[in-house]
């Protein structure tokens, strides 16, 4: 038996964090799993890699899918990323519904460099998950409505 981290000890909520695709895909998503309000706690990575895995090669990958996987790991909610080098870096995540497998949010955060992008997501990343965790509260979440936030 493994024992629970602090931070998965005190955890009101699980996140499904799949692992990211891009550049310093790993690095960005470390910086983000590490700013998430120390109420969450992140489904263990080896988990997740598995589970997107098997959304991507074995599923449609609609909706249902994603709430099925979330359910069968008990996460509450599931984030996605995508890292791009363009111009500077970007990075672009989505959040679903654990309970029904729908987007409730988009963001988009960018840096000249891999250190702005980074300095970025680590001081939005708590308010933005407290916004996208307001829209799945009971009564909160609108059917079809996907916030969207560039920043």
């Amino acid at each position: 038996m493994v024992a629970a981290s602090p931070r998965e000890a005190a955890a009101a909520e699980k996140v499904l964090l799949f692992p990211f695709a891009g550049p310093e895909a790993r690095r960005v998503q470390t910086r983000l799993r590490d700013s998430l309000p120390p109420e969450v706690a992140t489904v263990p990575a080896d988990q997740a890699a598995r589970g997107g895995k098997y959304l991507r090669e074995r599923t449609s990958g609609n909706d249902e899918a994603y709430a099925a996987m979330a359910r069968r790991l008990d996460a509450t909610s599931i984030i996605e990323g995508v890292v791009r080098r363009r111009r500077g870096f970007e990075l672009r995540l989505w959040m679903r519904n654990g309970r029904n497998g729908a987007v409730i949010g988009v963001v988009t955060w960018t840096g000249v460099k891999l250190r702005n992008l980074m300095s970025n997501v680590g001081r939005s990343t708590t308010q933005w998950y407290a916004e996208m965790r307001e829209q799945v509260q009971p009564g909160a979440h609108r059917p079809g409505h996907v916030g969207e936030q560039r920043q």
